[in-house]
């Protein structure tokens, strides 16, 4: 339902996986970002300009969705693993972790890259990821739609669709704005993390 209500469409395949595609990446339909926000791709030597994704991959980079394999390769029909959408969803809400240490001891942390240790702890201890039953959290393998939805669905705590005065006193998470003249009262710029949206401005903090 939270999802709904944030214009992700819901019509699809839970167990599939996720490709670097945007019309599987559901970040930008999550946020809502503005579709002016892009980003220059002519360094990428694998993206075609016409593509029919262009657009929406540009809008990826352009909020830090999504970065290349390197600085001239994106590989748009790669899949995306569960490592490299918990960086992802790191840069997109900017969370840190009080502690470097994992809450959760994963039996094949020495699976997940460098580059990715980070990511994966924070989001762990702050309860948007769990692992398997296992105490396995499969970093190499390609992220489901299903498993996307679900962190989002624990890291968003509220969404703001109407102009007005909001108490943020006891909301703990991401929350995302969809209106103009908002107010968020008794705010911790820490706590929760504001992710202003398609109409943000004038956004003001109390």
């Amino acid at each position: 339902t939270l999802l709904k209500n944030i214009g992700l469409n819901l019509n699809l395949a839970p167990v599939s996986d996720v490709s670097v595609n945007p019309s599987d990446f559901i970040y930008n339909r999550a946020f809502g970002y503005d579709a002016e926000k892009t980003a220059d791709l002519s360094s990428y030597k694998d993206i075609e300009k016409n593509a029919w994704y262009y657009n929406a991959l540009s809008r990826a980079v352009a909020m830090d969705a999504m970065q290349g394999y390197s600085s001239s390769e994106m590989r748009p029909n790669a899949f995306i693993t569960r490592q490299e959408a918990m960086v992802s969803l790191e840069r997109i809400f900017e969370v840190v972790s009080k502690s470097s240490k994992s809450s959760i001891e994963y039996k094949d942390a020495d699976q997940i890259a460098s580059w990715a240790e980070s990511a994966i702890t924070t989001l762990t201890n702050k309860g948007y990821v769990n692992g398997y039953e296992d105490l396995t959290v499969r970093p190499k393998n390609n992220i489901t739609r299903a498993e996307i939805c679900k962190i989002l669905d624990k890291a968003i705590a509220k969404i703001i669709r109407k102009s007005g005065e909001y108490d943020m006193t006891d909301v703990k998470g991401s929350v995302i704005v969809l209106a103009n003249d908002v107010t968020l009262k008794n705010a911790n710029l820490e706590k929760p993390k504001c992710l202003s949206t398609t109409a943000p401005f004038p956004l003001e903090y109390r």
